[in-house]
């Protein structure tokens, strides 16, 4: 207990060849990211913020940007819950 060393960290990153690649960098930026990120995970809790970047790195819509959130757990679309 307490040990950082408890985790799995996650590496997560955005596809360079995504067509909204760099609105999501931008994205990213203005939230305290890069085009990629590592994220600890414990086996009692994870990062909100991990589940926001893989919600965003997902969205193919451009209009769906504008859901993703990096301070609430938001779900932005049922489609991309599924990926």
């Amino acid at each position: 207990e307490g040990n950082p060393m408890d985790c799995v960290v996650f590496t997560v990153g955005l596809v360079a060849a995504d067509s909204l690649y760099q609105l999501k960098e931008q994205i990213l930026a203005a939230a305290g990211f890069g085009p990629e990120a590592r994220f600890p995970v414990y086996a009692d809790r994870m990062p909100l913020q991990l589940l926001a970047y893989c919600r965003l790195s997902r969205v193919q819509d451009s209009a769906q940007i504008a859901r993703v959130s990096f301070t609430e757990d938001m779900v932005i679309s049922d489609a991309n819950e599924y990926e």
